[in-house]
């Protein structure tokens, strides 16, 4: 047995030494996740899959309203806004988003109807 484990089994649990208590990134286990700038949120990626796509596309759109195809774009990684348009008129055909495009505005914008 070793000297100090018999002192410390008669102890009461409160009195006992702490074991040290590592996490999996200090012990190298799990990368540490990169720090995000300050003031910019982190981008997701833009799903390969249709279905991924316009569901992204569409819990963006309940969140922040109302946007056009470049700034729904701009909240992914590798997204363009032509692939970005395609997915929210396929939303609008599908009754889940709307058009609302001023008239004469350059730039079509959508919003989400429910």
């Amino acid at each position: 047995a070793l000297p100090g484990r018999a002192a410390q089994a008669d102890l009461p649990a409160r009195s006992r030494p702490a074991a040290a208590q590592v996490s999996l990134t200090e012990a190298g286990l799990v990368a540490a996740p990169e720090a995000a700038k300050p003031g910019k949120a982190a981008k997701a990626t833009w799903p390969k899959k249709l279905h991924e796509r316009m569901a992204a596309t569409r819990d963006l759109l309940a969140a922040a309203g109302e946007l056009d195809a470049a700034g729904a774009a701009g909240a992914f990684k590798r997204a363009n806004a032509d692939e970005v348009t395609a997915v929210l008129e396929s939303l609008a055909a599908v009754g889940v988003a709307v058009e609302v495009t001023p008239p004469q505005s350059p730039e079509r914008r959508w919003r989400a109807t429910r």
